[in-house]
């Protein structure tokens, strides 16, 4: 079988050791001084399977090969090697579809941990070939579940590990954290990729009424005909069912959902046929499940049912490095949905965004950098426009259930309403929800026009 190649585009002595590096794991390595000699490399009949480009060799020598290797063949995946300059020529290169960036100086077992990342992705199947460069969009884990650090890269590859099997598992996360994007991600990358995605928020239900919403219910008209309601069980079929919420549950309701997996089959309230369950079963919690299986809490039984895998997102706090790559990524987004173009960020700037406690997680980041994208004026971010719901305090740690989400939410509908005229259509289209759901929040918030 033919050795992976990896062209290296780079200057000594980054190239020499690199190449050094991926001789030594078996791959094939060419190497290029500059942008034009790695353009010439790709040309060849025997052309890369990666590619590693410097992006301070010349900023855009890099991003001309960028744009080359993206026009020549989508699939290859480009990783970009920075040394912590200004923000701007990043996100140009991931906007021009790099994999990732690693900062120099590179630790060789994070560039080894993302080669193979990238190399995977590019190995999906896909069917035939309209399909495959969809499907590897949609499963970059790297830039899906965005971040560099050691606590990340281990994420995406337990989702990467879940996903090829219809394994259970259990995401344990603060508030804010990204516990329902990790299983999003999970179903989307995997075996359960294109059958129904559902979700539950079991506290937000009341017990009599849960029962039926995960089953279903059979009932019988006057008439002697039946009237059956599907449940969430039934509706994920090959699909996945997440339950969002899974520690808040009643001892009772941990019981039903125990004997409903052990079983792998249910029935629907009112009714006595039995029912195959072919979903996976995802549990979100924003507790520590194990210390309420501990404290008699929680049924050990059913946590083992459920966290076949666990995954514990760390809070933003304890994983600060991943800041300036969640920055990045959320400013282009924001800067999509909200038709702004700040791309600039000066180091007074991101200097506060990686000292503030971030009580509120990545959706805290999310709704801040909304607010100042939407207030900023120009292509520059400026210090002054942040604004945070804890008092301006920065970098000290705060409880994450004082900080008002709904505030932030209230804010954030807000400015896309006055970006927008308040056209509730394209106001409605920008924040992914629906009309009905827009004016409910509107009409809850209390939003008017200044």
């Amino acid at each position: 079988m033919r050795r992976e190649k990896i062209l290296v585009v780079a200057q000594n002595p980054a190239r020499s050791w690199i190449e050094t590096a991926l001789r030594e794991e078996k791959f094939e390595v060419c190497t290029a001084t500059d942008g034009y000699h790695g353009i010439l490399e790709l040309f060849k009949p025997d052309r890369p399977n990666l590619v590693i480009s410097d992006l301070t060799l010349r900023e855009r020598d890099a991003l001309d090969l960028l744009q080359t290797v993206k026009d020549a063949d989508r699939e290859i995946p480009v990783i970009m090697l920075t040394a912590g300059e200004e923000l701007w020529p990043i996100i140009e290169a991931m906007e021009r579809g790099a994999y990732g960036c690693i900062e120099k100086p590179v630790e060789i077992c994070k560039l080894q941990q993302m080669i193979a990342e990238a190399l995977d992705i590019r190995d999906l199947p896909g069917g035939n070939g309209t399909d495959k460069p969809k499907l590897a969009e949609e499963c970059e884990l790297g830039r899906v579940i965005v971040g560099d650090s050691h606590e990340m890269f281990d994420i995406r590859n337990k989702i990467r590990l879940i996903s090829s099997r219809r394994s259970s598992a259990l995401v344990e996360g603060e508030s804010g954290a990204g516990k329902r994007l990790v299983s999003r991600a999970i179903h989307d990358s995997g075996v359960t990729r294109g059958h129904p995605f559902v979700a539950v928020d079991l506290p937000a239900l009341p017990e009599p009424l849960l029962e039926k919403v995960l089953f279903g219910e059979v009932k019988r008209t006057h008439f002697g005909q039946s009237k059956d309601s599907r449940g969430l069980f039934e509706i994920a079929g090959a699909g996945t069912i997440l339950l969002n919420g899974v520690s808040e549950i009643s001892p009772d309701v941990q019981e039903k959902l125990l004997r409903v997996l052990e079983r792998k089959v249910f029935e629907p309230v009112g009714g006595n046929t039995a029912i195959p369950v072919r979903a996976r079963v995802l549990g979100t919690s924003g507790k520590n499940l194990r210390e309420l299986v501990r404290s008699g809490q929680f049924s050990e039984h059913l946590f083992y049912r459920i966290a076949h895998c666990l995954i514990n997102i760390p809070p933003l706090r304890e994983r600060r490095k991943d800041i300036p790559r969640l920055v990045i990524h959320l400013l282009r987004k924001t800067n999509k949905e909200l038709h702004k173009n700040v791309k600039r960020i000066p180091p007074e700037t991101l200097e506060i965004l990686q000292n503030h406690a971030w009580p509120g997680n990545v959706r805290e980041l999310e709704n801040v950098l909304a607010r100042a994208i939407a207030a900023a004026e120009g292509d520059e971010l400026q210090k002054k426009y942040l604004t945070f719901h804890d008092n301006g305090k920065q970098g000290f740690p705060a409880d994450p259930q004082k900080l008002s989400l709904d505030s932030a939410e209230k804010d954030h509908i807000k400015h896309v309403l006055d970006q927008t005229n308040w056209d509730k259509r394209k106001a409605a289209r920008l924040l992914n929800i629906s009309r009905q759901t827009l004016y409910n929040k509107i009409r809850t918030y209390k939003i008017v026009p200044e």
